[in-house]
């Protein structure tokens, strides 16, 4: 018999705790992100190249799942694996650090005789990095503040299988019926115990203030999720095509990007609108009750871009605050997407600018990204907005081949989403492969992308259609 944590139990125990969790286990993140969870700041792992940083931060739900975003490295949907990215953790070291600090009950489980082969899969799995993650792997948090040491687990492939049955991921804490080594058992009395590190500039009381606001902002969400989707019809029912004589803002600031069409391109039918004044918002804190609410800072025009998902039913929109001399809005987020209704989702879902080509498009991250490409190359090429949702990108029905233009990030992020993307395709049959930009990443920058090529190379800095088409050719004869 032995006493271990179950995932289930852990996961229970730490919903709506998450923030506090983060900043006892994970002293990389910065401190304003548990005043200001939504705020975007420099990244914990890769550190920033610019001034404003590399644009981490949590997401509104990071009380109860733990999620958050970094514009380069991805997402994190849970709890776990933020800590498993932020501290370089394998699993069984954070389940093992959380349950310790919610103190949560272990409950016994015993061993039982299962099939040694595939448990030791199972072992090696959680002891190999995903593709997405083994980029950072060299990498190191950004922080002076020590990592607390965390007490681990070595055991036989059958006591792991039997320690993971269906949802139970557990913690050895009783060595007597099990081949473990006791040097690293987390009742050994040599063995590191968890230690929380809190950061020094962090109130608890503070913290678990900002949960609380957290989820007050959920219940607001809920009650405005009724008015959403009508809301979302209505803003692009009223909006204006890039060919309205109101819409110039738009294609100034189109031009300035190098992004003008011939009219043979048919890029006024794309999901991309015009909307003369668009309120802005900015989240503002009341000092005395830590409470984030929306204020309303001033009105921009603004690009809107349609995101549909993989049957064509319009998601949300994806908004550009620009002045009207065609820059971008003076304000801290002039790039937002709009809340996503319920039973509709993001993921898989794009900005479609343009039809394929005989059953090949082309991705991209952002929407300049992909304007430049479509410019460049003649390939319709579709928007995911950011690289986590371009790896889990879902073509129509009857796409042949899926052509994606990455980016070339510092991080790697961008050709990791690609090389996640290209994976999936191939395993439903459909012909993927990707362009990376050849010129190098100029100094004190994070990235270069295809809008980058256009403007420094003009369209020699691409491939043709005639040369990608031969290649998905190429790619379906084989």
């Amino acid at each position: 018999m032995s006493l271990v944590y179950f995932k289930e139990d852990v996961e229970s125990a730490a919903e709506g705790k998450w923030l506090e969790i983060f900043a006892v286990l994970a002293p990389a993140f910065d401190p304003r992100l548990f005043e200001r969870p939504t705020k975007h700041v420099t990244c914990p792992v890769h550190g920033s190249r610019g001034k404003k940083g590399d644009g981490f931060r949590f997401y509104k739900t990071v009380a109860q799942k733990g999620d958050g975003i970094c514009n380069s490295c991805g997402g994190r949907t849970n709890g776990f694996s933020m800590l498993m990215w932020v501290n370089k953790w394998e699993f069984l070291e954070t389940l093992n650090a959380v349950g310790d600090y919610l103190r949560v009950d272990k409950r016994e489980w015993t061993p039982s005789n299962k099939n040694t082969s595939q448990a030791s899969r199972k072992v090696k799995a959680l002891q190999t990095p995903r593709r997405s993650e083994k980029v950072y792997k060299e990498s190191k948090p950004v922080s002076a503040v020590p990592l607390a040491p965390v007490s681990t687990v070595s055991c036989t492939a059958e006591d792991y299988l039997a320690a993971t049955e269906g949802e139970v991921l557990g913690v050895i804490d009783s060595c007597a019926d099990s081949q473990v080594d006791t040097s690293t058992c987390s009742n050994s009395e040599e063995a590191p115990k968890v230690v929380p590190i809190q950061q020094a500039s962090v109130n608890l009381d503070k913290i678990r203030r900002t949960q609380a606001n957290l989820a007050k902002a959920i219940a607001r969400d809920k009650a405005y999720q009724a008015k959403l989707p009508g809301e979302i019809k209505a803003l692009w029912q009223k909006s204006f095509s890039l060919k309205s004589v109101v819409a110039e803002p738009m294609r100034l600031y189109l031009k300035k990007r190098g992004l003008v069409f011939k009219s043979s391109l048919n890029i006024d039918q794309a999901d991309l609108r015009f909307i003369p004044n668009l309120e802005y918002y900015e989240e503002r804190v009341n000092e005395r009750t830590g409470e984030v609410y929306p204020v309303k800072t001033g009105e921009f025009p603004a690009i809107l871009a349609g995101i549909h998902d993989v049957q064509g039913r319009l998601v949300t929109l994806h908004r550009i605050y620009i002045t009207r001399k065609g820059k971008k809005a003076p304000v801290d987020d002039p790039k937002k997407m709009k809340s996503v209704p319920e039973k509709l989702e993001v993921t898989g879902a794009a900005i479609r600018l343009g039809d394929p080509i005989d059953g090949v498009v082309g991705v991209a991250e952002g929407i300049e990204t992909a304007l430049a490409a479509y410019r460049g190359s003649m390939l319709p090429t579709w928007s995911t907005v950011n690289a986590t949702l371009l790896a889990n990108f879902d073509p129509p029905e009857g796409t042949k081949a899926v052509v994606i233009f990455a980016d070339k990030d510092v991080s790697k992020a961008g050709e990791v989403a690609a090389n996640e993307l290209i994976s999936r395709m191939r395993e439903k049959g459909i012909v993927a492969f990707s362009y990376l930009p050849e010129a190098p990443i100029p100094k004190r920058k994070k990235s270069i992308d295809w809008n980058d090529v256009l403007l420094s190379e003009g369209m020699a800095g691409f491939p043709s259609l005639t040369e990608i088409m031969a290649t998905v050719n190429a790619f379906l004869d084989h």
